[in-house]
């Protein structure tokens, strides 16, 4: 490549590091979890005109970074897309392209950004009694093996479950047709792969790698909550953990979930929830 076009692009790519979306949704995050939250639930029994001023202010403050993180990433990608085009004509006149540190495709902006969390779904969601009610409704799983079973409460409904289970359903006997519920399972899994597979979070090792956690029950949910841009669910599950390994659903559903977006997730047997929150562009 021409020194010249090295430079640029080196230049360009560096700016694009430097802009750090991730600082200022991580105070977001630390907001929200460390004042937002807890000042939440004290508000819950006080009248206090002050109190509630307080939070919709911090409110008004963790929508503004989510928002400029986002316009920072949209930055970035403009760089990128600059790049691209940069490059494409230079390959057309027969010059060499190869920039260091190029990047993955941006992932999809089709689920619209949320500002916050509902908090009336809080304390329920994260009461062990409310999940342990919840937990004698799922049929143990034989020797801790076999597909997980899941009861999902989305939004602020703790009262009206759907059941979600893991893996793909069987495939139909030819010459009779699928079911409703068997090609919806089916298209959710497929949904779930194309966006895990395409995560620049993820950064699954083989391009194109079919991710073997994209029919667990955790996973399921969180492609539900894109699809439809709910921003807060919890799931109560048969199984003793949530998977933790480099491509498992403590990783995969935060590549999925978009900024601002809570899923919570009681194993069998837990004493506190598992908090999942998004960390993939909206």
């Amino acid at each position: 490549m021409p020194s010249y076009f090295a430079e640029v692009a080196t230049r360009l790519l560096q700016s694009r590091d430097q802009l750090a979306p991730d600082e200022l949704r991580g105070l977001a995050e630390q907001i929200r979890d460390e004042i937002w939250e807890p000042l939440g639930h004290v508000a819950e029994g006080s009248s206090s005109d002050a109190l509630q001023e307080a939070l919709g202010l911090l409110s008004s403050i963790m929508t503004a970074l989510d928002e400029t993180a986002a316009k920072l990433d949209l930055a970035a990608e403009k760089v990128i897309d600059y790049l691209a085009d940069t490059y494409t004509v230079a390959a057309d006149r027969g010059l060499a392209t190869t920039v260091p540190d190029w990047t993955s495709a941006p992932e999809s902006r089709s689920v619209p950004h949320p500002s916050t969390l509902p908090p009336e779904a809080m304390p329920a969601s994260h009461d062990l009694n409310w999940a342990q009610g919840q937990q004698t409704k799922l049929e143990d799983r034989p020797n801790n093996k076999g597909p997980t079973t899941g009861l999902v409460f989305f939004g602020n409904d703790t009262t009206t479950e759907r059941v979600i289970t893991s893996g793909a359903p069987p495939s139909p006997t030819p010459g009779t047709p699928d079911s409703v519920e068997d090609r919806a399972d089916r298209e959710l899994i497929a949904a779930a792969t194309l966006i895990l597979a395409n995560s620049i979070r993820l950064r699954l090792r083989i391009p194109g790698a079919v991710p073997a956690v994209r029919d667990h029950v955790e996973v399921k949910v969180a492609t539900v909550m894109r699809q439809r841009g709910i921003t807060y669910a919890s799931v109560v599950i048969n199984n003793r953990k949530v998977c933790e390994d480099e491509f498992g659903c403590i990783n995969a559903v935060p590549a999925i979930l978009p900024h601002g977006y809570t899923l919570v997730v009681w194993p069998r047997g837990a004493t506190k929830p598992v908090i999942l929150k998004g960390k993939a562009q909206p």
